[in-house]
């Protein structure tokens, strides 16, 4: 329960302590849905804060997104300086994974937009098999993803300054979520020989 309290939605919590703990030990392959959102403007607010009002604003503005990934059903994997990844379809399966993953992504933006603090996010989100599992060190490891569909998701979020969309989907995620996508054509993505048909969301 400790282990997982901070990552999975309460109503997740019971239904994996009944189950086999032992998995997470020892990976597991799964149909994953992973988002990353990293903060856009953040530098600039680092150069200008002091120590103690820029760490309250990073766990303000964080504290509001993981609540929005929890809402969502979503797993929380870490937080890496001004970014969070999180993910959908482990440690439960989840049928719903891509519509509630872009969902999320939606109520983010909102939830930037409403925080006083002139900051954006950049989201890319992807759908793949993963693995699974307690990832790290007999010394420190937490639940965690990866794979090549993580990768990829963690390339689409740095495309978005350069598309100029707030929210950028690998193929996958646009073609199983309920909402309604754009293609943006073949991009070339780091990591990857061979070109990645880009989606993003009207207006976003």
């Amino acid at each position: 329960r400790d282990m997982f309290q901070a990552y999975v939605p309460e109503r997740v919590l019971d239904t994996l302590l009944a189950g086999d703990i032992e998995r997470f030990a020892r990976g597991e392959r799964a149909k994953v849905t992973v988002l990353f959102a990293d903060l856009v403007g953040f530098t600039r607010l680092a150069e200008t804060s002091e120590p103690e009002k820029l760490t309250q604003t990073v766990r303000h503005v964080f504290n509001a997104l993981t609540e929005a990934i929890l809402r969502h059903g979503g797993t929380v994997d870490k937080y890496m300086g001004d970014a969070v990844m999180a993910f959908w379809g482990a440690p439960l399966p989840d049928a719903d994974q891509e519509t509630r993953a872009v969902a999320c992504a939606l109520e983010m933006q909102q939830i930037m937009t409403s925080l006083p603090y002139d900051l954006e996010l950049g989201v890319g989100i992807n759908s793949g098999d993963a693995t699974v599992g307690n990832m790290g060190s007999d010394f420190r490891h937490a639940y965690s993803v990866l794979g090549d569909s993580v990768n990829i998701a963690a390339r689409l979020e740095s495309q978005t300054r350069v598309l100029g969309c707030s929210i950028l989907l690998g193929e996958a995620t646009a073609l199983r979520c309920s909402q309604t996508t754009e293609s943006m054509g073949m991009v070339a993505v780091k990591g990857k020989q061979e070109c990645i048909e880009v989606f993003c969301l009207p207006q976003s």
